[in-house]
């Protein structure tokens, strides 16, 4: 149901197709997430499934530019300069951490 047209976003073309799926622990809360790449009409997205208190989340990811998922559950960057991110999640919400680049 979740990649049907206008479920995860209203301004998507048609249907999203997967192109690979991860699992890591985005968050560092010892459960892994699973983090899907998926298409839509050329345009690259990620969805980040988390359960949290028996509730499964989808987060939506569509700056995916330049994102690579490393091991350890973090994004890097190296658009401009090596960069990395992490998710952190509470119910709805989704934030984007920026980490120390050490």
């Amino acid at each position: 149901e979740l990649l049907r047209q206008g479920v995860a976003a209203n301004w998507m073309q048609g249907d999203l197709s997967i192109l690979s799926a991860a699992t890591a622990d985005l968050n560092g809360d010892g459960q892994l997430e699973c983090v899907l790449a998926a298409n839509n009409g050329g345009s690259e997205m990620r969805i980040v499934l988390s359960e949290q208190d028996g509730v499964v989340y989808a987060y939506l990811m569509n700056y995916t530019d330049g994102y690579e998922l490393d091991p350890d559950g973090s994004f890097r960057t190296t658009q401009y300069s090596i960069t990395r991110y992490r998710l952190i999640f509470d119910g709805s919400q989704a934030f984007l951490l920026t980490l120390p680049n050490n």
